[in-house]
């Protein structure tokens, strides 16, 4: 059975920072960033801890840490066991492939819980058409 989604107020009190502890101690705790913010290195991800465990899916793009910050097009699953990997180095979804499902399967039902979509892919995106950066474009002066 899935949790109801929590929903963080903008201002709280004491009394319902105290309420957010089951949260935090349940079975699993999800995030969901379905946004761009590339000044913080970031693409539209969503998180699931479970545990020790933890499933990071980015819809489409990411930014590869470990080639130089580079932007990278293409779905990506990485899974950490943060007992033994507190620096989340060694993606272990090949070797977990059981585990990846089943957390993604859960990730996957506490966002459409929450109201949101799962973002899929466009299939009418043509890459020869895609605009550039801001900050890439040749200034005329």
């Amino acid at each position: 059975m899935m949790a109801k989604p929590f929903i963080m107020p903008s201002r709280y009190t004491r009394r319902q920072l105290l309420r957010l502890a089951p949260a935090l101690a349940g079975p699993a705790l999800c995030f969901y960033m379905p946004f761009y913010d590339l000044r913080w290195r970031h693409t539209p991800a969503a998180v699931i801890r479970e545990g020790d465990w933890k499933l990071i899916e980015s819809f489409g793009d990411y930014i590869d840490q470990d080639d130089a910050y580079t932007y990278k097009l293409g779905h990506r699953l990485e899974l950490f066991n943060l007992k033994n990997d507190l620096g989340e180095r060694d993606n272990l979804a090949a070797r977990e492939p059981e585990r990846v499902k089943r957390m993604q399967r859960t990730l996957h039902e506490w966002i459409r819980a929450s109201g949101a979509e799962v973002p899929a892919l466009n299939p009418r995106f043509d890459p020869k058409r895609a605009r550039v950066e801001t900050s890439r474009k040749s200034v005329k002066g």
